[in-house]
Order: C-alpha cells, then sequence, then structure tokens
C-alpha cells in the first residue's frame, strides 16, 4: 500500500512539470471544429455555423497568445509558455481547416475574414519575436507572411477557377512546387545575407523556426486536403519538391550546426529519391507555360540540378548554370531525340553515297587514281621531312669524326 501514494506523487509531479492541459485542450477545440464541419452525408455547413466555429477559434487563439505571452514575459513560467505559443502558432496556420472551409463556401465572405486574420496573425508574430527578444530577419518575416498568405489564396484560386473539370492534376502540381520553393527561398536568403548562427535567449531559440516550419507543414497539409476536395489524384512525382526543398535545409543546417554526422547521408537520400520518383512521372503532369510544354520529369531533372550544384559545387554554378540554360534551351526549342537520330541516319547515309559515288568505276580511272595518290603521299612526305630538324640523326648512328686523318695517324692504344 505504500507504493500507491508515492505513484500518486509521481503522477502529480508529472502533471505539475509538463502540464498536458494545453495539450488536451487544443486537441478538444480540433476534434470539435472537425466534428461541426465534417458530417457523414457531406452536406454543406451553413453559412452562419462556419462564422460562429470562426469566431470561437479566433477567441481560443486569442486566449492561447495571451495567456503564452502572460507566462513567459510576465511570470518567466517559460515550459508552458512556450507550449501556449506554439499551439498558437499551430491555430494561426488554420489547422482547423475551418476557415478553407469558409472559402470554399462563400469566397468573399471566406477571403474578408481571411485577410483579417492574417493581418492579425503578422502583427501576434511581430510583436511577440520583438518583446522575446529576438526580432524576426526581414526575408524569414516576409517568407512566414507568404505561407500564411498562401494557405488563404490556395483554396481561394481553385474556387475561382473551379468549373468542375478545369482542376487537374497539373494545376495542384504547380501548387506543391510554390510550396517547396517558399522554404527553398529562406535558405537562399539565408546564405545570400551570410547569416551566421546567432545566440539567442534560451527563451527565444524555438521562435523563428516554429513559425517558419509550422506553417510550411499547414501548407503541406491545406494541398493534401484540396486532394481529397476536389477528387485530385495524388502523384508521388508531387513529392519532388518537397524533397529537395529537405534535402537544402539539412544541408544548410549541417554546414552552420555540423551536430548530427547522418545528415550528409540524409541529404544525398533526398536527392536519390527525388531522382527515382521524377523517372516515373507521368505526362498528366506536364505543364504550358508561355505556350512552351515543359513535361514534369525535365521540370524536376533541372530543379535537382540546380540544388545539387548550390548543395555541392556552388564554386563553378557560373559556368555550369550557363551550361544548364544551353541545354534545356535546346531541349524546349531543338529537335526531340526522335529528330536528332532520324537527322544522323540521314547524314550518315548521305556521306556513304556521297563516298560511293566518288569512287573510280574503270581500271583506267584507278590507274590515274594511283598515280595521283602517289604524288600527293610524295607531297605529304616531304611536308613530313621539312618539319624536322636539320641536326637530328638516328640514336643509334655514331657522331661524325670532326678529324679522320688525325685520328687515322694516332696508334691505338695497346691492351694490357
Amino acid at each position: 500500500m505504500s507504493n500507491i501514494p508515492s505513484a500518486r506523487h509521481a503522477i502529480r509531479d508529472l502533471i505539475f512539470l509538463y502540464n498536458p492541459v494545453y495539450l488536451l485542450s487544443s486537441v478538444c477545440m480540433l476534434v470539435g471544429c472537425v466534428l461541426l464541419t465534417n458530417d457523414t452525408e457531406h452536406r454543406a455547413v451553413p453559412i452562419g455555423q462556419l462564422l460562429s466555429i470562426v469566431g470561437a477559434v479566433a477567441l481560443y487563439q486569442a486566449c492561447l497568445f495571451a495567456i503564452g505571452s502572460f507566462l513567459t514575459l510576465a511570470r518567466r513560467i517559460l515550459r508552458d509558455g512556450r507550449t501556449l505559443l506554439i499551439l498558437d502558432a499551430v491555430f494561426l496556420s488554420d489547422i482547423t481547416f475551418v476557415n478553407s472551409e469558409l472559402l470554399t463556401t462563400n469566397l468573399k465572405v471566406g477571403l474578408g475574414i481571411g485577410l483579417l486574420l492574417f493581418g492579425l496573425s503578422a502583427l501576434r508574430i511581430h510583436w511577440i519575436t520583438r518583446r522575446m527578444g529576438c526580432p524576426m530577419l526581414l526575408h524569414r518575416y516576409l517568407i512566414i507572411l507568404l505561407q500564411l498568405l498562401l494557405i488563404i489564396a490556395m483554396p481561394a484560386y481553385l474556387k475561382r477557377i473551379d468549373t468542375g473539370i478545369s482542376i487537374v492534376p497539373a494545376t495542384l502540381y504547380c501548387l506543391w512546387w510554390a510550396i517547396g520553393l517558399t522554404l527553398a527561398a529562406t535558405v537562399l536568403a539565408d546564405n545570400a545575407t551570410h547569416l551566421a548562427p546567432t545566440r539567442l535567449p534560451p527563451r527565444a531559440a524555438w521562435v523563428q523556426p516554429t513559425y517558419l516550419i509550422i506553417t510550411w507543414l499547414s501548407l503541406i497539409l491545406h494541398l493534401a486536403e484540396l486532394h481529397y476536395v476536389y477528387n485530385v489524384t495524388f502523384y508521388a512525382a508531387m513529392l519532388c519538391p518537397i524533397l529537395l526543398c529537405v534535402a537544402m535545409v539539412l544541408h544548410h543546417r549541417d554546414r552552420h550546426v555540423p551536430s548530427d554526422s547522418r545528415a550528409p547521408a540524409l541529404q544525398v537520400l533526398m536527392l536519390l529519391m527525388t531522382f527515382l520518383i521524377a523517372l516515373g512521372t507521368p505526362d498528366s503532369l506536364s505543364l504550358t507555360i508561355l505556350g512552351i510544354s515543359i513535361s514534369a520529369t525535365k521540370l524536376t531533372f533541372a530543379a535537382l540540378y540546380l540544388t545539387v550544384i548550390y548543395m555541392y559545387i556552388p564554386r563553378l554554378a557560373h559556368w555550369l548554370i550557363s551550361a544548364g540554360v544551353v541545354v534545356a534551351a535546346f531541349a524546349i526549342f531543338g529537335p526531340g531525340w526522335g529528330q536528332i537520330v532520324t537527322y544522323m541516319i540521314r547524314a550518315i547515309r548521305s556521306t556513304l553515297s556521297a563516298a560511293v559515288d566518288l569512287l573510280p568505276s574503270t581500271r583506267f580511272a584507278w590507274g590515274i587514281t594511283g598515280i595521283v595518290l602517289a604524288f600527293l603521299l610524295l607531297g605529304l612526305g616531304l611536308l613530313i621531312s621539312l618539319r624536322k630538324n636539320p641536326d637530328d640523326h638516328h640514336p643509334a648512328d655514331p657522331a661524325p669524326d670532326p678529324n679522320p686523318i688525325l685520328h687515322a695517324c694516332t696508334p691505338a692504344p695497346q691492351s694490357a
């Protein structure tokens, strides 16, 4: 019986240390929103109900942010405050999909409310990073805002162009590339500004990575959900931009924080997976840009080529990228592989036919040819001889005697 009080104390201490109540609260809010916006009959949710849910979620986010800021800044209870602020970051990226549902129900109302919430999120992120002593770098702040804006823009754009048959796999394939490029742009901007690791206070070291990663993962979830909403087939090739982006992030982190010996192997694995997946890209993902048809396989190979240059051979980037542009232009505007092979076969046949026509056909002609060749070869031999040094002699020949008469009169030495 003595073990029962100790077990109770252990559970109490565990709850007091980690305070899982906040996480349970967020799970309850998420489950409640999902149950209210989805039913088994797939009926459209009334706009009044959606507006009520949006209001409840916005109020819940405000409570998360207010309590988290109070615990972190005023009471210095860092663990609980960080938990609440991370949960707020999750909810501001529309993890409940309520605003996406509102956009698909009423585009104008959903877009207006979405932009209002976007503005409030931008102010919250700016305020909390300032107060915690880790002001957000401008390019990272703009990338986070771009990601939050894409969460609103993707369903709004698809709702705008939806005619029942207008949304095809290639449409969502472009959005997958847009998601991949947002985080890749952060890595490129960090390198362009020669960003060095900075020491931040422990309470603030998590802030910038949290907002960057959570909003990016939320983008992926929203686009995956749009596949379901518009019944668009998902292909593995759509993951290629995500894999390339992850490889770039791992490489960037390994350069500045070389703490994990497995990072280089993971980078190579991501690149290899991208290459293998691209080989099986279906033709339905081909894109038409400015009237030019570009296959998804070629697009992925081009991105893979640039990624490898950036990660491993940046010193030769100018030469390699220039060569890549020439090859890409030839691949787009030049003839295809089938046409190239056809032209080569025609050229070989024409050359052989011309050579056969030039050959002599009679004995007299062959005789004249032999005489002409004799003179030509004689002239060729003369040209070779004239290129030699006049002092050259065969190494086996003895050197000429400069005074043969004197040497002839000199008796030979007697042998012992």
